[in-house]
């Protein structure tokens, strides 16, 4: 996979032409990974206040499935079931197709697609799969989200996953678990409030636990990161196992 620097700047370029000409600023993304449970996955998709749908590829059986009309669909479209692709272009549905061989993931076109259009805080669900090769690319695709000014979340109906860069607040229940890894290097300076195991000034470092599987002591924790990149996932007590 190949991104770089003069396309993420033509992105943002693209982005800044585009602010105050209907610029869509908050997204879902609907990805063709695993969806733990569709209660929450319909909660976390009718409840939020989307100025876009998109869905990437599969994802579209996962909206059919949960009663979604996106906006978008974007991919090869070589796992969309055929029905589905039917019902959505009758449904006046916007299709942007790319070909199979191509030097980037469906989801990564996605995220600059929408970013270009002025998206800056995004949701994708489904994005965490049986595919680990897959997987691991979406998360880091935080990172790229963050160079391009956007915040991307990934959640496959239950866990989330994130990008902190300087302070994130963490909403949930006492017993949750909270992972901090670090990535593209040690992260240095590492504050966290609320959590089980606390942190003050510490270092996390690349191919250390360290911070995998603290827990929440009430409903809201906190972590703050001086330098470097952490990616925080949240697990909700009553999938902690």
């Amino acid at each position: 996979m190949r991104a770089g620097t003069t396309g993420n700047r033509v992105i943002r370029q693209e982005a800044a032409r585009l602010q105050g000409v209907g610029a869509t600023r908050r997204v879902l993304i609907i990805a063709g990974g695993r969806i733990a449970d569709d209660s929450a996955a319909r909660d976390t998709i009718l409840g939020g206040d989307w100025e876009m749908v998109v869905c990437v590829d599969g994802g579209s059986a996962h909206a059919a499935r949960l009663g979604v009309r996106p906006d978008v669909i974007i991919g090869d479209l070589d796992s969309a079931q055929e029905e589905t692709v039917a019902r959505f272009r009758h449904a006046g549905v916007t299709f942007v197709t790319h070909p199979v061989e191509k030097d980037k993931t469906d989801l990564d076109l996605a995220l600059e697609y929408i970013v270009a259009r002025g998206a800056r805080e995004i949701t994708a669900i489904g994005a965490i799969g049986d595919r680990l090769d897959h997987t691991l690319a979406n998360v880091l695709l935080t990172i790229k989200a963050a160079s391009l000014g956007a915040t991307l979340i990934l959640t496959d109906g239950t866990s989330t996953v994130r990008l902190i860069q300087g302070e994130a607040t963490i909403a949930g229940e006492p017993g949750d678990w909270v992972s901090l890894l670090p990535v593209g290097g040690s992260a240095r300076g590492v504050y966290t409030e609320g959590l089980k195991y606390r942190l003050r000034g510490g270092e996390l470092h690349t191919g250390e636990t360290l911070g995998v599987s603290n827990e929440l002591t009430g409903p809201v924790g906190k972590v703050r990161v001086e330098a470097g990149h952490v990616i925080l996932i949240h697990t909700p007590r009553r999938h902690c196992r």
